[in-house]
């Protein structure tokens, strides 16, 4: 009986040095990098415009799974004054692994640094983001699907909880113009913060911008759950001086 129980010390001693040597060695051998051109080339294809990622790109396997990219870039159609319709300076998140087993999301980091959205309309009265996602193979013939009974629903959401310790969108911006109208309107250093985010309880927004140059924020209470969205009374600002 001592033997066995030495050996299966032994063996969880064991076991235990192979997931933490996992856990440091995996990212070393696994080069996110090699797989950036093919990212480039499905969204490529899926959106129809250009694509691209910066190189300062790192993944992480354990207990988190995370991912930060940098300087990712969605493309117009041609024709239109911003050469990019999306750009991000980074982005990050970083979600806990073992919780997915019971359907449990819980997302340590959730950022995006500097995105800058530019909205735009031509003389003809065409968007910049309009065509999204409507590249793929258009040869291919549709195929008409067959009546079948629908299951019904139970109501239930996929998973059984989410936590979210930190998500923030900082320094943004977003910029419609329409040529055919003259009509600009800039919503600039958009700030947005959310903490202990969960479908139970409620969580505190903070947030802040300005909007054609007029400053505003607002801090509040957000309950979202999956019966119910409410805000509480929070505190509203809003600087009216020209």
């Amino acid at each position: 009986m001592k033997t066995l129980i030495k050996w299966a010390l032994i063996a969880g001693a064991g076991l235990v040095l192979l997931i933490a040597g996992a856990v440091v060695l995996v990212p070393m051998f696994v080069d996110i990098h090699q797989y950036k051109p093919r990212i480039e080339e499905m969204v490529v294809e899926k959106t129809g415009r250009p694509f691209s990622m910066g190189d300062d790109m790192d993944l992480s396997v354990f207990p988190w799974v995370g991912v930060r990219l940098s300087d990712i870039r969605l493309g117009s159609p041609e024709g239109f004054k911003a050469k990019d319709m999306i750009t991000v300076k980074g982005f990050e998140v970083r979600l806990k692994v073992l919780p997915l087993l019971t359907k449990q999301v819980q997302v340590k980091t959730f950022l995006v640094d500097s995105p800058q959205i530019f909205l735009e309309k031509n003389k003809s009265g065409v968007g910049n983001w309009e065509g999204l996602a409507q590249s793929e193979d258009k040869s291919q013939p549709k195929t008409e699907k067959k009546d079948s009974p629908e299951k019904p629903s139970s109501g239930d959401l996929p998973i059984k909880s989410l936590m979210v310790k930190q998500f923030s969108i900082v320094n943004g911006l977003v910029v419609y113009s329409d040529a055919k109208t003259g009509l600009e309107k800039r919503l600039e250093d958009f700030n947005l913060n959310l903490s202990d985010i969960s479908l139970s309880d409620a969580f505190p927004v903070n947030l802040s911008a300005k909007l054609d140059g007029k400053a505003f924020s607002l801090k509040t209470l957000l309950l979202a759950s999956p019966s119910q969205v409410a805000l509480s009374d929070g505190e509203f600002k809003l600087d009216d001086s020209t």
